[in-house]
């Protein structure tokens, strides 16, 4: 018997629907409706991808479903971004980095690729990477305080003092409460007993 799209399309719409009302329960109930008519159904995998990752926090299911939905259609790109996330989210950083590189090879200007792929280039220690995304995104977002601060870090783990003490400055400026945060951030350590650093965290 053949299946009436009219009926498919129904759950999916619904699940926008819930998903904007934030009722994202319901949302994955839906979606998996429509994915029961239809398995190749790209955009609700990667919807309920998404909100197995960002919701109920499933990683496992949320890659199956994206992992899907790339093999479906690999210039879906939404699913990149959603599948990146949820490698980083789990550590995988390794993992997420291409994800968000593919992003980047379409919009090279992406803040949030640049941001997410910088800090997998943080955590994996390629820090001359990590600077180069970073400072990137800074100049898309001038008002982005957590790549100004991580910026610092990196700086002063390089032993650019006085740059690493601009861009904390910066961060301070944006954002009070990485006074706090500095005062026993790993990365800054080498910076904690100069005098300009005491001014800036006072």
């Amino acid at each position: 018997m053949a299946i009436d799209n009219s009926y498919t399309l129904g759950h999916y719409n619904l699940g926008l629907a819930y998903t904007f009302l934030k009722n994202y329960e319901k949302a994955i109930q839906s979606y998996t409706k429509a994915l029961a008519l239809r398995p190749d159904y790209v955009e609700a995998l990667n919807n309920r991808g998404y909100l197995y990752n960002d919701v109920r926090k499933d990683y496992a299911k949320a890659l199956a479903d994206l992992n899907k939905a790339l093999k479906l259609d690999p210039d879906y790109l939404d699913a990149y971004y959603n599948r990146g996330l949820a490698y980083f989210y789990q550590r995988q950083f390794a993992k997420a980095v291409p994800d968000f590189t593919r992003l980047l090879e379409e919009n090279p200007k992406d803040a949030d690729s640049l941001f997410y792929r910088g800090d997998c280039y943080y955590q994996l220690k390629q820090y001359d990477k990590a600077i180069d995304d970073l400072e990137a995104v800074v100049q898309i977002l001038p008002k982005d305080s957590w790549s100004f601060y991580r910026l610092a870090g990196l700086y002063a783990q390089r032993r650019q003092t006085q740059t690493a003490l601009k861009h904390l400055e910066k961060a301070i400026a944006l954002n009070g409460n990485f006074k706090k945060l500095a005062v026993s951030e790993p990365d800054l350590q080498g910076l904690v007993a100069l005098p300009a650093f005491k001014k800036l965290v006072k």
